[in-house]
């Protein structure tokens, strides 16, 4: 049975505590179905049409629906996917948008649990300007 939360209920982190934004990496959108090293996690985010935070981005990825990237994890980003160290195609750490912050969605493999929390804007601006961008072509 699936937990139901008010996304206003939900608990903050604070993203810089679970991830090293220096070991985040976006990706071209095309390349998003390509194999993805075992240590990393993949990480969706998805910005309003009109987000400030576009403009971090290199012209490549600006106009995209969504922002595909992979994260080195450490322990705390295993703890988020209950400790694995192998981890199954359909886990993703998603970031949206949403009024004025972003709801982070930890989708496991087995799609019994998918604990939300909410993050500022500001931890994902600083991931996004720490993180490495692909260089236009």
């Amino acid at each position: 049975m699936s937990r139901k939360i008010a996304y206003g209920e939900a608990p903050h982190v604070q993203l810089s505590d679970l991830m090293d934004y220096t070991k985040v990496r976006t990706i071209p959108v095309e390349c998003r179905t390509l194999r993805y090293d075992a240590g990393e996690w993949p990480v969706i985010l998805e910005l309003e049409k009109d987000s400030a935070l576009r403009s971090l981005l290199p012209p490549m990825l600006r106009n995209a629906m969504f922002i595909y990237a992979y994260v080195r994890g450490g322990k705390a980003v295993q703890q988020l996917f209950h400790g694995h160290t192998r981890h199954e195609r359909n886990e993703a750490i998603r970031l949206n948008e949403f009024s004025g912050g972003f709801l982070m969605i930890v989708r496991q493999a087995d799609n019994k649990e998918e604990p939300i929390y909410l993050v500022d804007a500001s931890d994902v601006r600083d991931m996004l300007q720490n993180a490495r961008h692909p260089s236009p072509k």
